[in-house]
């Protein structure tokens, strides 16, 4: 995997402890609210419930924002490039043999275009 896909994978696993982590802090009762008589106690754990949940969104929106704009960069940064067959790593195109595991795509090709010439599948071949 290339190291953009790790970075990203990482960013989102940041994400989620930061989302776990706020969740967290919505259990039990607020420090602010200690020595508060019922009522008011309710009412500050409710308001304190309502802020961490609204972090809570804030922070999955975020989320979901960066990892549309990470996303876009990937896919821009990834483009004019394919897999091997073979062992998967991402070749330029151009280039006939893979230079990690030696796989010829210009052999691959040949023997393809025997395949459809002998099938009589010649008409669609790319010209």
């Amino acid at each position: 995997m290339r190291k953009f896909t790790w970075f990203i994978l990482l960013i989102n696993v940041l994400f989620l402890v930061l989302v776990i982590a706020i969740g967290a802090d919505t259990a039990g009762v607020d420090e602010d609210c200690r020595g508060l008589s019922s009522g008011a106690l309710e009412f500050c754990d409710e308001i304190s419930d309502a802020s961490n949940w609204r972090a809570i969104e804030e922070s999955i929106i975020y989320w979901a924002a960066v990892d549309i704009v990470l996303g876009i960069l990937w896919l821009v940064t990834n483009k004019n490039q394919r897999s091997c067959p073979v062992c998967g790593k991402r070749v330029k195109p151009g280039k006939i043999v893979c230079r990690y595991c030696g796989y010829d795509f210009a052999a691959a090709a040949d023997t393809a275009r025997d395949l459809m010439t002998r099938q009589g599948l010649h008409h669609l071949q790319a010209r």
